[in-house]
């Protein structure tokens, strides 16, 4: 499942809650996309402001290794 800007619901809230420093709202907003887009810099999947496979990867694996 991907989730992008203007996406709301239990998948944006998971998004949320895995990245630091956000409100758990279940809205996808301007925020949420600036987290998104900068998280996968530090990793490999590109900066697309999508949270697609890949993305879910790496965020999963940074909270439970």
């Amino acid at each position: 499942m991907s989730v992008r800007r203007g996406g709301i619901g239990e998948a944006v809230r998971a998004v949320q809650t895995l990245l630091a420093n956000l409100t758990v709202d279940g809205d996808f907003g301007p925020l949420t996309d600036a987290a998104v887009r900068e998280f996968p810099s530090l990793f490999a999947p590109p900066a697309d402001g999508v949270v697609g496979p890949e993305t879910w990867h790496a965020l999963t694996v940074r909270l439970f290794g």
